[in-house]
């Protein structure tokens, strides 16, 4: 039986089901978009809604998973010395993240996603309806562009396994209360701080057994994009 050999150039190269290892710096990122909301109950009987941002590179896949906030109440904890630190809200968080993924795929579309959001995220009564218009906004602007990134990864350790992760991006000035940027988690010509080539060199140096512990936990409901009006013409 005569075989096609023509194929070759429609073969994704990309490793399926390989995520990506925590602490290193990857190139040539791709978006690879938000998924529709997935739903869940707590312990406590409280239902929450998250979207999973999926990464994809050469080497493999990552995802972050986004909740909905509730509020925009900080939390707070006591370090080593005993002050009192404070965190930045889930909200401060995913309005950073949203700002970074921009400046990375389509930095024209910042002002514009600014705009769309004045204008119609935030005219919306119900918070509900808020965020799934704000997440159909930036699904708008950052899915589909062919642009490519450096995508910045931490760890964080659960179970003995070892969980890639984005870094603490955000974090509260001591001084004014407000928050900033800490770190850039995507962008161009990203690398690792001192601490984090340390956790490099101690993640690098574990036994091939731990290695194979390493997977990727992911951390507007479908009809809300199609119901903005004149989306293009804010965008």
């Amino acid at each position: 039986m005569k075989m096609n050999f023509g194929s070759v150039a429609e073969i994704n190269t990309t490793a399926s089901g390989n995520y990506l290892r925590p602490w290193n710096v990857y190139k040539n990122v791709k978006f690879s978009g938000i998924s529709d909301p997935v739903t869940g109950t707590t312990k406590d009987g409280d239902t929450w809604r998250a979207w999973d941002f999926t990464f994809t590179s050469p080497q493999g896949d990552y995802k972050e998973r986004v909740f909905e906030p509730k509020d925009e109440n900080r939390g707070s904890y006591k370090n080593a010395n005993g002050h009192e630190v404070e965190l930045p809200s889930s909200f401060e968080r995913i309005l950073n993240m949203a700002a970074q993924l921009i400046d990375a795929y389509n930095p024209t579309k910042k002002d514009s996603f600014n705009d769309y959001c004045v204008k119609k995220v935030n005219a919306a009564e119900n918070p509900h309806e808020q965020f799934d218009l704000f997440i159909a906004g930036l699904k708008k602007v950052i899915e589909g562009t062919d642009n490519t990134a450096d995508l910045l990864l931490a760890g964080r350790t659960t179970d003995g396994k070892v969980y890639a992760s984005l870094p603490n991006f955000v974090r509260i000035n001591s001084n004014t209360h407000e928050a900033y940027t800490s770190e850039r988690f995507v962008g161009h010509d990203l690398c690792l701080s001192s601490y984090e080539k340390g956790e490099q060199d101690k993640y690098n140096s574990a036994r091939p057994t731990n290695m194979d512990k390493t997977e990727n936990k992911p951390n507007a409901s479908k009809g809300s994009e199609d119901s903005i009006e004149n989306f293009d013409d804010l965008l």
